[in-house]
C-alpha cells in the first residue's frame, strides 16, 4: 500500500483514537533485543512478580484445559466469584455478594475500561490524582474528560483532598485513586479514606479505586480498601488485578467489585466488548485464590529489601532522588537535576545502561523524572544502583 493510500485511511479512523496512545510502559520485545544486539547487558528489572507457577494453580489449569466445552458465565465461573467474594470478607471485612456484585474481567485494564464505558456520558469528567497511571486514555477513548489534579512531590504526593475538591464541577462524575499510587508508591491512609468517602457522599459522585498493587505495602502498612466502608459502598468501584497480587502476569484476570445495578450497566459493555473470560485464565486465578499462598509470602520482603538497597544508593548520586516508595516495587526518580527531560533520560539508560524506564513525562509530569522496576534478584537491585550511579555521573558531564 502506498504512502498515499495510507494517509487517506485516517479519515475512517475515529479522532478519540487518533489523538490517543498506546500504553507507554509497554516495550517491544523487538526493541529490547535490538538494545541487547549492541553488546549492552539489559538489567532483568521486575515491575510485576514472575515467579514459578506452584503446583495447585498448574494442576488447576491442566484439568481446566481438558474440560472446556463451553462458554463460562460472562461475569465470570460462579466457584471464582464465591472465592473472591470469600477473600474479601476475609482481607477486608467486607460482604459482597458473588451473584451479583463481582465482573470477573481480562485483566485490571480491561476492567478500568469497562468501569469508564459503563458509567461515562460524552463530558462527563474523572478526577485523577497526578502523577498517577495513564487512566487519563481510557476514560478519553469513551468520551469523558480526565481532569488531573498534581499532587505535591515534597509532601510524598500524599492525597491532597483540598486540591480534589477544588477540582470538582457540576460535570465531575468520579474520583479515581490507586493504592499504592502508580508511579509514586503512596498508599492511602485510612484518614485519606475517611476524607474520600466525605467528600464523594458530599457532592455525590463515585470513588473508583484501583487496587492492582494491594498486596506490595512496605513498613509495616496495611493496604486499606474502601470497599470496607459501608456508608460508601453504594457508591465504590474496586478494581482488581492478578497478575500483580497473584503473580499470574500474562493470563489477563482482573474483576470489578460494585453495587449490583453497576455491575449489570459494566456487564453489557463487557458482553458486547469480549463475552465471556477465558476458563483456564479463570481456573488459574481460582486456585491461587483458594489454595495455599506461602509461595507468594517472600516477594513483598524482597521488594522491600530491593526499594532499601536501591533508595541508599540514590541518596549518593548527585542529580537524583526519589521518596521510598510507601508500596509497589517501582521507583519514581526525579531528575530534574540533571538538566534533561525524562525522555533523554529514559533513551540513556536503555541504550547505554540496560535499563529499561519510563519517561516521566507519559504520567503527565511537567518536573522530569523516570519510572524504573526494581523487582527481582538482590544482585539485580545492587547493580542497578551502580549503573544510576555512572548514568548520572554522564549526563552531568554533559551538561
Amino acid at each position: 500500500m502506498s504512502s498515499n493510500q495510507s494517509k487517506d485511511v485516517k479519515r475512517f479512523l475515529s479522532q478519540r483514537v487518533l489523538q490517543s496512545k498506546r500504553i507507554p510502559s509497554i516495550r517491544d520485545g523487538h526493541e529490547l533485543d535490538a538494545v541487547r544486539d549492541t553488546g549492552v547487558d539489559v538489567l532483568d528489572l521486575k515491575g510485576a512478580p514472575r515467579e514459578p507457577m506452584p503446583p495447585h494453580v498448574l494442576k488447576a489449569v491442566m484439568e481446566a484445559a481438558e474440560s472446556i466445552g463451553s462458554y463460562p458465565s460472562s461475569r465470570g465461573i460462579y466457584s471464582f466469584r464465591v472465592a473472591l467474594s470469600a477473600m474479601i470478607k476475609e482481607q477486608d471485612n467486607a460482604e459482597v455478594d458473588p451473584e451479583t456484585e463481582i465482573l470477573v474481567t481480562n485483566g485490571g485494564m480491561q476492567a478500568a475500561y469497562t468501569v469508564f464505558t459503563g458509567i461515562l456520558d460524552p463530558g462527563d469528567e474523572v478526577i485523577i490524582p497526578s502523577p498517577g497511571f495513564f487512566f487519563d486514555e481510557p476514560v478519553k477513548l469513551v468520551g469523558g474528560n480526565p481532569v488531573l489534579v498534581p499532587m505535591d512531590e515534597e509532601e510524598g504526593y500524599r492525597l491532597d483532598l483540598r486540591r480534589i475538591e477544588k477540582a470538582i464541577t457540576s460535570r465531575t462524575k468520579a474520583i479515581m485513586v490507586m493504592t499504592p499510587q502508580n508511579p509514586t508508591g503512596y498508599v492511602i491512609t485510612e484518614s485519606d479514606l475517611t476524607g474520600l468517602a466525605e467528600l464523594t457522599t458530599r457532592h455525590d459522585l463515585l470513588l473508583i479505586c484501583d487496587e492492582s498493587f494491594r498486596r506490595f505495602v512496605f513498613d509495616g502498612r496495611k493496604h486499606i480498601s474502601p470497599v470496607s466502608l459501608p456508608e460508601i459502598r453504594d457508591r465504590t468501584i474496586i478494581v482488581r488485578s492478578f497478575t500483580k497480587t497473584f503473580a499470574l502476569s500474562g493470563w489477563r484476570v482482573g474483576y470489578v467489585v460494585a453495587p449490583a445495578q453497576m455491575i449489570t450497566s459494566f456487564l453489557v459493555a463487557q458482553e458486547w466488548a469480549t463475552i465471556s473470560i477465558n476458563p483456564v485464565s479463570q481456573s488459574a486465578a481460582e486456585a491461587a485464590v483458594t489454595g495455599p499462598q506461602d509461595w507468594l509470602i517472600p516477594l513483598n520482603q524482597s521488594y522491600q529489601t530491593n526499594r532499601d538497597i536501591v533508595c541508599r544508593a540514590i541518596e549518593d548520586i548527585d542529580g537524583l532522588w526519589c521518596h521510598p516508595p510507601q508500596g509497589l516495587p517501582l521507583l519514581w526518580i526525579n531528575i530534574s537535576a540533571l538538566g534533561i527531560s525524562g525522555y533523554e533520560f529514559s533513551d540513556i539508560l536503555l541504550k547505554r545502561y540496560g535499563i529499561n524506564s519510563t519517561a516521566g513525562e507519559y504520567f503527565n509530569d511537567p518536573v522530569p523524572h523516570v519510572r524504573i522496576a526494581y523487582g527481582g534478584d538482590k544482585t539485580v537491585a545492587e547493580e542497578l544502583g551502580k549503573r544510576l550511579a555512572k548514568a548520572a555521573q554522564e549526563c552531568r558531564k554533559g551538561n
